[in-house]
């Protein structure tokens, strides 16, 4: 019900309990209460503690605003039409309340651009802050249509990889979420891997310096680790809550968005296929993943996916199957350590 109409419908009741309504609304309104007076309370709300809420408020205002009946009043008002304008009243204030909070929920909700990328496709987009933003291959990323109301500027990495430079602003710290991590800019660019947010989380810093900080469940933030510096990358594996900080080649790291070539960093088979799939947007199939469980630090140019393959094979000697879009890779039970 709009703010307008309810105020009137209050009004009306208050007229009714006060008996200083017409006599013909008065009529209209007996013969409302007549007709609904066998009718059961039907559920206003579907949240059970609100309900709650609404009848321990209603108790107490019945016991105060219910009088004596006077001697001198030219009408009686029974007990029950009392309580029934009571519990309009209270109904009318507290849906407006919800109606209001609900409204202004999905209008902050609304002001989030999300962006997306498929397989096999590398995107810049730039905020309206003037930061710069390359997402790699089957990223998802949700951000503010604007910062110009914001005291902080927060983006969130659902899924995926993507490259931040930052317009420093100390006024309005920036800061990327994905899942239950944070990393607060100071001054940087730096890149952030979240493909398997709850297995495995990266963040390399191409300049400058960032806090990584982790996420309960009830919002409280814990430092990770901080001051990570130019040249250093973190890796976070949230089953086991390891942390390992190392120094990294940031550009072979980064190189995905500025050739189009693919590093592999200490990555198994598995893993292989997995960036495999995202490049060429193919279905990888690792036969017998146990055979070879070595680790291989590998860049490959921007190359075919056949002229890729030859170069892989020549490495890890595994063999491998391609069909349409479907690759099946046999490891070498030949196992080279890399």
């Amino acid at each position: 019900m709009k703010s307008k109409k309810s105020q009137l419908v209050k009004r009306l009741f208050e007229q009714y309990q006060d008996r200083s309504i017409p006599q013909h609304q008065k009529e209209i309104i007996d013969e409302w209460f007549e007709n609904h007076k066998s009718e059961g309370n039907e559920d206003i709300f579907d949240q059970p503690e609100t309900e709650e809420l609404i009848y321990q408020e209603l108790s107490l205002r019945i016991m105060d605003s219910i009088k004596p009946t006077p001697v001198h009043r030219m009408w009686p008002i029974p007990l029950w039409i009392q309580v029934a304008c009571s519990i309009c009243a209270i109904f009318l204030i507290a849906g407006l309340y919800f109606y209001t909070k609900n409204t202004s929920a999905t209008r902050i909700e609304e002001t989030m651009n999300a962006v997306t990328t498929k397989n096999g496709e590398v995107k810049q987009i730039t905020l309206d802050d003037g930061t710069h933003i390359w997402l790699n291959s089957a990223t998802l990323i949700r951000v503010p249509a604007s910062f110009k109301k914001s005291k902080n500027r927060i983006v969130y990495l659902d899924k995926g990889e993507a490259f931040f430079d930052v317009k420093h602003d100390p006024a309005h710290p920036f800061s990327v979420v994905s899942g239950n991590l944070e990393t607060k800019d100071i001054g940087t660019s730096f890149s952030i891997r979240a493909y398997h947010p709850d297995r495995e989380y990266r963040v390399g810093v191409a300049s400058g310096i960032v806090d990584v900080y982790s996420i309960d469940g009830s919002g409280k933030r814990s430092p990770l680790s901080r001051g990570i510096s130019q040249g250093q990358v973190l890796l976070y594996k949230p089953i086991s809550k390891k942390v390992t900080l190392t120094e990294k080649n940031l550009a072979l790291m980064n190189s995905w968005k500025t050739d189009g070539s693919i590093y592999f960093d200490a990555m198994n088979l598995v893993q292989i296929g997995e960036e495999l799939e995202r490049h060429f947007n193919i279905k990888v199939i690792i036969s017998d993943p146990e055979l070879d469980t070595n680790t291989y630090n590998i860049k490959l140019d921007n190359l075919s996916l056949n002229e890729m393959l030859q170069q892989l094979t020549a490495i890890t000697s595994f063999s491998y199957k391609l069909e349409n879009t479907s690759l099946t890779i046999h490891p070498s039970n030949k196992t080279k350590m890399k």
